[in-house]
């Protein structure tokens, strides 16, 4: 670093506000909160769609694909009612309201899938089976749960972990903690293979250090530091 400071003075925080595990989650109030059924997985939705005219076109949705991804899962989901439950954590923009999301999805007629606007993202983590997202940092915070993520880019332009996409195959997953999918039929497969995903082998078989900031733990000897640099 081109800087005054000595070597001792700086040290790597890692993603300070990234969702981490905890001891004290509501997992139980979700289910019951949602009428979610025990026997079913759970899906969680969540995106960071941008306005039309972002400066970043290719690594976020704009609100129409992200609707066009909603619609696409939901139809999924119906196909496999008796196994999953969707939950879309969503956040209202000046481009969409919750109004507008609830009526574009027909969200009044869907038994399987609820909307979550004020749940502890540290909740909806800890209780859900699997994440589909295009591309937000809620990716590398379900890593830090060890829980799988479904990589939707029904467009075929952006995949957020395409450094890391090593093995293509749906059991590929096994072996990297993330799916890539960029086609209708894929999205399908997935989910037909995911109603009998193996839990204790997805989690003893992914080397972890490369997808989890080994010090996400570590926050009062960072906290020390910060009080007394020297």
């Amino acid at each position: 670093i081109d800087n005054n400071y000595k070597k001792k003075q700086i040290f790597l925080t890692g993603p300070l506000v990234f969702e981490k595990p905890a001891k004290n989650f509501k997992t139980k109030n979700i289910r019951q909160k949602y009428k979610i059924n025990k026997s079913k997985k759970i899906i969680l939705q969540a995106s960071t769609p941008k306005s039309y005219n972002s400066l970043r076109p290719i690594t976020f949705e704009n609100y129409d694909e992200y609707l066009h991804h909603l619609k696409k899962i939901i139809d999924h989901i119906k196909k496999f009612n008796n196994y999953f439950h969707l939950i879309i954590k969503f956040r209202k923009t000046e481009d969409l309201s919750l109004e507008d999301l609830q009526r574009e999805l027909k969200i009044e007629k869907l038994k399987c899938v609820s909307i979550s606007t004020d749940d502890n993202l540290n909740d909806l983590l800890d209780v859900s089976d699997l994440l589909i997202s295009y591309s937000s940092t809620i990716i590398e915070e379900m890593f830090n749960f060890k829980k799988p993520v479904l990589l939707l880019d029904l467009f075929d332009k952006y995949n957020h972990l395409h450094k890391y996409n090593l093995y293509k195959s749906i059991s590929g997953i096994y072996k990297q903690p993330f799916h890539y999918c960029n086609s209708e039929k894929k999205m399908f497969n997935f989910f037909n293979f995911f109603r009998n995903f193996n839990e204790n082998k997805f989690i003893k078989n992914i080397n972890w250090d490369k997808f989890i900031y080994t010090n996400i733990n570590n926050d009062k000897i960072i906290y020390k530091k910060i009080l007394n640099p020297k």
